[in-house]
């Protein structure tokens, strides 16, 4: 059945892993922002300028997802989604479509220790992300509400 994966936690939470799990077992095509930003624009931006960049990125992953969706084939978007109001936007433009909103959850300690392992052995199309920008990017998170039914992942 073509389902359209949005993938919604802070940074360290197993979101990308969980991604190439499902595209490698053939269940869905993977769009990573943090892959399309950093192939195209590297790793340093000023924050307005990688913001409105990833919104573009966006926007062509969009497109491009609704074809696949079109086509059969389901998509896995690997965003983070840390915003209610983005996730209630693509619930409306995606409206005919199956859409499984997974909730990664780790309990901080975890988060921090994950995001250190990463830092020392940072993947291709990584960003280092800092404990102090951890705080500051969570600080920023709207975690799914019940009324969104969530599938919660915890490891």
């Amino acid at each position: 059945m073509t389902c359209l994966y949005l993938l919604c936690g802070t940074v360290g939470t197993g979101k990308t892993t969980y991604a190439r799990k499902l595209e490698e077992e053939g269940r869905a095509v993977l769009f990573s922002a943090d892959e399309w930003m950093i192939h195209f624009f590297g790793t340093a931006l000023p924050r307005d300028e990688f913001d409105r960049r990833l919104d573009q990125c966006k926007e062509m992953i969009y497109r491009t997802t609704e074809k696949l969706l079109n086509q059969g084939l389901s998509v896995v978007l690997d965003f983070g989604f840390w915003k209610r109001s983005e996730r209630d936007s693509l619930r409306k433009r995606f409206a005919r479509y199956e859409i499984r909103l997974l909730y990664f959850k780790l309990p901080e300690d975890e988060i921090l220790r994950r995001l250190a392992e990463r830092n020392r052995n940072l993947p291709e199309y990584s960003y280092e992300i800092t404990e102090e920008m951890y705080r500051m990017f969570s600080a920023r998170f709207d975690p799914p509400s019940e009324a969104e039914n969530p599938l919660i992942i915890n490891r």
